[in-house]
């Protein structure tokens, strides 16, 4: 009987001993998978921009912390409408065939518009490498390669970047026509901007958009440009700087705007997110 005792506390001790190793190995995975989705999201950015894919770049303009896309409630609430029509009339069920179940139809709403930190250099190099896929750039001769990268040089290394934050902001085009009717921000002046944008750092310093470059055509971006310096010499986005916004204040969405229904009253960017190496990258 003791025997048995002896032997059913050695059992409980070890299937404790086990359940321990066993959270501690699912602990350990956790974390390591943690780690893994980390090193994962860096790695694009972190390497040269030469040898980004296609998708590389285009989710650095999306989804990377230099891009942020905003889709105004009235535009998402009208497309998540439309949606569900969409579902319920072309469901085998309902007589049709099922091909466009699930499909969107961004006319029912405004279209959403992705705002970027043009002036971090992530950005710029994300752009560069799009244009070097759609010419072929990676089958060229040294030669080629060369000319086509003196011809982009300039727009990699943006001077005015120096002296100012650049903001773009550009509207995603209809998907079922592939085009965009109007730039967003296509008819504003600077005038109707000054004094309604704002870059605002968490600790509620801030910079009036300084300069505007709308867009010359429907597919082109709208550029917002704020000085790096005050008067005293200070940047507004520092190494102890957490978050900073960009800012449209209640002015900007009087009714008699045409662009108030598709832009946000901010949208924020975290600092830290912004780092490449050492180095802030805006």
């Amino acid at each position: 009987m003791g025997t048995d005792r002896s032997w059913m506390k050695t059992s409980l001790n070890l299937r404790g001993i086990n359940m321990k190793i066993l959270k501690r190995v699912c602990l350990t995975f956790a974390v390591a998978l943690l780690l893994v989705g980390v090193i994962s999201a860096q790695k694009t950015w972190e390497k040269p921009y030469k040898k980004w894919s296609k998708d590389d770049a285009m989710k650095i303009v999306t989804t990377s912390p230099w891009a942020a896309t905003y889709q105004s409630i009235n535009g998402s609430a009208a497309a998540s409408q439309s949606q569900i029509a969409r579902n319920q009339t072309d469901t085998v069920n309902g007589g049709g065939n099922g091909r466009n179940a699930g499909s969107f139809d961004r006319n029912a709403g405004p279209a959403p518009v992705v705002f970027r930190l043009h002036s971090g250099r992530p950005i710029r190099e994300a752009i560069q490498r799009g244009r070097e896929i759609a010419a072929g750039y990676d089958k060229m001769d040294d030669q080629k390669k060369q000319e086509f990268d003196a011809s982009g040089k300039g727009f990699l290394d943006c001077a005015i970047c120096k002296d100012y934050y650049v903001v773009s902001a550009t509207k995603f085009p209809d998907p079922t026509s592939g085009s965009v009717d109007e730039g967003i921000l296509q008819g504003s002046t600077l005038n109707d901007l000054k004094g309604n944008v704002w870059l605002v750092n968490d600790k509620g310093e801030k910079r009036e958009i300084f300069q505007f470059t709308p867009p010359k055509r429907a597919g082109d971006s709208a550029y917002m440009f704020f000085a790096r310096k005050d008067e005293n010499g200070s940047e507004l986005i520092r190494a102890d700087t957490k978050s900073f916004k960009l800012l449209f204040n209640n002015n900007f969405f009087l009714s008699s705007n045409p662009y108030a229904a598709l832009m946000p009253s901010s949208m924020e960017f975290k600092v830290p997110q912004l780092l490449v190496g050492n180095k802030l990258e805006f």
